[in-house]
């Protein structure tokens, strides 16, 4: 029981670095893109991404629907 519990800290260390690892990067290439392009174009960019983050939500909530079917 004890390695089971070790795996599964280790694993969310592993997600937790690997979400702020991801953060770090969008971060990072938003601060890029702030420089490079036009404060119009910069805007646009900024309605993209809001898109297709809430198009992702959805991707998401169906995937738990259907890891929440398979459950029961």
């Amino acid at each position: 029981m004890k390695d089971l519990k070790e795996k599964t800290i280790r694993g969310g260390y592993a997600r937790g670095g690997a979400l702020a690892a991801g953060f770090l990067l969008r971060l990072g290439s938003m601060m890029v893109l702030a420089r490079l392009l036009e404060p119009r174009d910069f805007g646009l960019l900024g309605m993209v991404t809001a898109f297709t983050g809430v198009l992702s939500l959805f991707r998401d909530l169906g995937s738990l629907r259907l890891q929440f079917s398979v459950l029961l």
